[in-house]
């Protein structure tokens, strides 16, 4: 039986994931937080860089799979440790599969964004796996539910006049089994796009619409400016806030939303 160590490990992607193939491998996983659930694994690590077990874990593993992340950090150090200590502690035949974001790209505006894609640099630098993942099609995602609260309480429906974004999809379940499937290809990815559906913005609004039952009776319609000077005036609140270490961030998730680098994603292959 295949051995895969799990980063990130009480995340609800990670957690929904393992439960969907635990049968079939043996898993570990690492965690940060002192409540940490069981989920019926071999075994839970904590992680510490001394742990002379989990090294020996890490390195006996087929595959890592990497959902950790910290937002805790304005320098990223969090990030940037963990990822060199599972590079440098993994053996040479073994796939190290990162968990990044659609929005995470060269022209990332976030601060969320950037750091991902700072980390997916070290991953491609030693020839392993990015996973370029949308958001999770779910009715208890975070993002979504966020999105729907937005979208509700205004008085009328939002279009732009013209389309800048595109939106990338995927359901839960889909996710378990292209990255089941990734993990049992023969094929190198450097960069990897698992999704289901790509939306334009104004169809991914009538999607919403649609999918939580919105029906406003009026359209704005927002000119392209408008989009603009939301997203500059948004960098500069993003700043101020990160400045001030605050970590409950509304602009950098706005931001986050509106990283879509659409000529950067059209080269990288999808599953």
């Amino acid at each position: 039986m295949e051995k895969i160590i799990v980063t990130g490990i009480n995340s609800k992607l990670a957690t929904n994931f393992v439960s969907s193939c635990n049968d079939i491998y043996e898993i570990k996983g690492i965690t940060t937080s002192i409540e940490s659930k069981n989920y019926g694994l071999e075994k839970i690590y904590y992680l510490s860089y001394q742990d002379e077990e989990l090294k020996k874990s890490i390195y006996d593993a087929n595959v890592i799979i990497h959902f950790g992340w910290s937002r805790n950090s304005n320098s990223n150090k969090e990030n940037i440790n963990l990822i060199n200590y599972l590079l440098k502690n993994k053996n040479t035949n073994s796939k190290l599969i990162f968990i990044s974001s659609i929005s995470a790209s060269p022209r990332a505006i976030s601060f969320y964004s950037r750091q991902k894609y700072e980390v997916s640099k070290i991953v491609s630098k030693k020839n392993q796996t990015n996973v370029i993942l949308g958001m999770i099609d779910d009715n208890n995602s975070d993002q979504f539910n966020t999105l729907f609260n937005f979208l509700n309480i205004l008085p009328f429906s939002i279009r732009f006049k013209e389309s800048i974004f595109n939106f990338y999809t995927i359901e839960q379940k889909s996710f378990n089994n292209k990255l089941l499937q990734l993990i049992s290809s023969n094929k190198k990815y450097e960069n990897v796009i698992l999704t289901d559906q790509v939306f334009e913005d104004n169809l991914f609004f009538e999607y919403l619409e649609d999918k939580f039952d919105i029906d406003k009776k009026y359209k704005l319609y927002i000119p392209i400016f408008v989009v603009y000077i939301s997203i500059k005036l948004s960098i500069i609140f993003n700043y101020f806030l990160r400045s001030l270490n605050y970590k409950q961030n509304i602009f950098d998730k706005f931001l986050t939303l509106c990283s879509k680098d659409k000529d950067w994603l059209s080269k990288i292959d999808r599953i």
